[in-house]
């Protein structure tokens, strides 16, 4: 077998091994979490960049895709086509549960890190789910207007330039994220981030809290994404727990 070929094929396995062997292990999990997850936004990013400035045929679809989580759900309402981000974004959501958004979502890994290199880092994280929500505010922006553009027959020129504006106000909740150590663009305004919770219900593999809970709420003094009520016992957790941070190794440490 011909060298290159033999490291092609080996790759996968390889970088498989290096991010389960990370990830199982809760000592390293959390910084193996945070570089995988930024290697794979960066390598999503150059995809975008290379297929806007060298070739067409280098973006994911072929077709031009704005990398910004809500044009998966703005973008076919405009189009009344293009499904595939949607569907994909989707099977990941049922097959990992809603820690998408703290593993593969590709816009909220800057959120992550900003929240991260707040000087608020390691302190209790005030407020839970009791914290200002605009998702839903967001969702239906994100379906409402673009089908309005559909309607008038607005360009699309205007309608991707609509799209930008909306995505340039992100960088000013990073700002906050790493004012107050939370991501508050995932867990405030992120309308994808709200489909991923509700549809993370769905997920057999979705966190579930035992009666063994004692109700001491370490956990949502460590969540980093305001996904946990300050309640008591069980009772704050209807089921299962529906955040982005059911699988964040800070949460299940503290714990």
């Amino acid at each position: 077998m011909a060298g290159g070929q033999w490291a092609g094929d080996s790759s996968p396995g390889l970088v498989g091994g290096y991010c389960a062997e990370g990830l199982l292990n809760p000592q390293t999990s959390p910084r193996r979490r945070q570089v995988m997850w930024t290697v794979f936004a960066s390598a999503f990013f150059l995809q975008f960049l290379l297929g806007v400035t060298v070739a067409s045929s280098l973006l994911m679809t072929g077709k031009l895709h704005i990398p910004v989580p809500f044009m998966m759900i703005s973008g076919p309402v405009y189009r009344e086509e293009g499904f595939f981000m949607l569907a994909l974004f989707s099977v990941s959501v049922l097959m990992a549960g809603s820690s998408w958004c703290s593993h593969l979502c590709y816009f909220g890994v800057w959120d992550c890190l900003a929240a991260a290199s707040s000087r608020r880092k390691g302190h209790p994280v005030p407020g839970g789910k009791k914290a200002c929500d605009w998702r839903w505010f967001s969702l239906a922006a994100a379906v409402g207007i673009p089908l309005l553009l559909s309607v008038w027959g607005v360009p699309l020129g205007y309608a991707l330039a609509a799209a930008f504006a909306v995505a340039f106000t992100a960088p000013f909740a990073w700002k906050k994220s790493s004012e107050n150590g939370v991501r508050e663009y995932c867990s405030k305004f992120c309308p994808m981030g709200l489909t991923a919770s509700l549809l993370g219900r769905l997920s057999p593999w979705r966190m579930r809290v035992r009666e063994t809970c004692t109700g001491c709420m370490r956990c949502a003094s460590a969540c980093r994404d305001l996904a946990i009520s300050r309640g008591a016992g069980p009772a704050a957790f209807p089921g299962a727990a529906p955040c982005a941070a059911t699988v964040f190794p800070g949460v299940r440490m503290a714990l």
